[in-house]
């Protein structure tokens, strides 16, 4: 039992330091100041054509449960039509689609028409601003608060 308990607090002792070493990996620029990562802005990735209207790529940078990003469609008014969570988001970005990084172009296309066509179940990209396939109706509080999303795009 003695053994066990050793063991148990040697565990948490090394989770602890591991942690606190990851979370201050650097103490500054020479200054002495610690500066923490300047968050990534919202990017475009792409434009594509989709049921006869331009929709826009967007990585959003947002981060959410266990780490993915959440990558978005916007129409041409700039509102959000679709998206997924990938934990692929460095593959969603302009100098990766610029650079065919991770697929072809023709491959990303087929990539944001199927994920569009997987939204569209509950998400459809419409003409009217009324219509009640709007992305707010489909994205709950509950996926907002878990994803740590804040957007303020849905208002919550």
């Amino acid at each position: 039992m003695k053994a066990m308990f050793s063991l148990l607090s040697a565990l948490v002792l090394s989770a602890v330091v591991s942690i606190q070493a990851i979370a201050h990996p650097h103490h500054g620029h020479g200054d002495g100041h610690y500066q923490p990562p300047k968050p990534l802005e919202p990017e475009i990735v792409a434009t594509f054509d989709y049921e006869g209207e331009t929709l826009t790529v967007w990585n959003t940078h947002m981060r959410g449960l266990f780490g993915l990003e959440l990558i978005e469609f916007r129409n041409a008014s700039g509102r959000a039509v679709g998206g997924w969570w990938t934990s692929r988001g460095w593959c969603f970005t302009a100098t990766a689609y610029d650079n065919k990084a991770c697929h072809s172009h023709r491959g990303y296309l087929d990539i944001f028409k199927s994920r569009m066509n997987a939204s569209s179940v509950s998400v459809k990209v419409s003409k009217s601003e009324e219509s009640s396939g709007e992305f707010c109706d489909h994205y709950t509080k509950l996926e907002y608060t878990i994803s740590g999303d804040t957007s303020d795009v849905c208002g919550y």
